[in-house]
C-alpha cells in the first residue's frame, strides 16, 4: 500500500480521481467500465485494483477479452494499478498480454533492520523528536507489523501535537501490548 500511495503522489493526480475496485466484492463489468471512462473533472485519474483474480485464476469470464483489448488500447488519461499478493499465472493468456503492455514491479516486505529508519523518518518528517529507546519500544509492541505500526504512529503524531516529542512513556500509555505476550505475563 505504502508503495501504491508513494506512486499515486508521484502521478500527481487529485484525491478525488484516485479510485479503488476489489475484484473480490466488484464486478469485473463495472472495473472495466471505469477504466474506459475519461475523468470528467481532471486530466488525470488512478484506478487501483485489488484481487485481479485473471492473473492467477483461469474462470471462464466473458470480459476477459475485454481487458486484454483494453491493455492494447488503454485510456491515455487513466493509470491502471493492479495489486496482488499471489504470483502471476505465467500460461494464463490475459498475463502473457498484459506483460507485453504494462510495467510490473514487485514490492517486497519490509527488511526488519529497515523499520527503525522508517519510524524515524516519518516522525522527523513533520519535525517530531522520538529517540531509540522510544522507537525500539514501539516497535517490540507493535511486533513489527507495518500496517498496525502505522496506526500507531498515526495515534502518537495527534497525542503529542503540541509538544511534537514522543517518549517511551507516552508509548507505553498508549501503545498496547500484544495480546499474546499479555497472555504469557498473566500466567507468570
Amino acid at each position: 500500500d505504502n508503495a501504491v500511495d508513494a506512486l499515486v503522489n508521484n502521478l500527481n493526480v487529485d484525491p478525488f480521481n484516485v479510485l479503488s475496485y476489489d475484484l473480490s466484492e466488484q464486478s469485473m463489468d463495472q472495473l472495466l467500465q471505469e477504466m474506459n471512462t475519461i475523468s470528467f473533472f481532471a486530466d488525470k485519474k488512478v484506478i487501483k485494483v485489488k484481487n485481479p483474480w485473471f492473473f492467477h485464476e483461469d474462470r471462464n469470464d466473458d470480459l476477459v477479452p475485454d481487458l486484454i483489448r483494453y491493455f492494447h488500447n488503454p485510456n491515455e488519461d487513466t493509470t491502471v494499478i493492479f495489486m496482488t499478493t499471489k504470483s502471476l499465472d505465467q500460461s494464463l493468456q490475459v498475463t502473457k498480454e498484459a506483460k507485453k503492455y504494462i510495467r510490473l514491479e514487485q514490492v517486497s516486505d519490509m527488511e526488519k533492520q529497515a523499520f527503525k529508519p522508517y519510524v524515524k523518518q516519518q516522525f522527523e518528517s513533520i519535525k517530531y523528536a522520538i529517540d531509540d529507546t522510544a522507537i525500539n519500544e514501539l516497535l517490540d509492541r507493535t511486533n513489527y507489523d507495518i500496517s498496525l505500526l502505522n496506526n500507531e504512529i498515526a495515534k502518537l503524531k495527534l497525542f503529542a501535537f503540541d509538544e511534537k516529542r514522543i517518549s517511551v512513556k507516552d508509548i507505553k500509555q498508549l501503545v498496547s501490548r500484544n495480546l499474546e505476550e499479555n497472555i504469557f505475563e498473566l500466567t507468570n
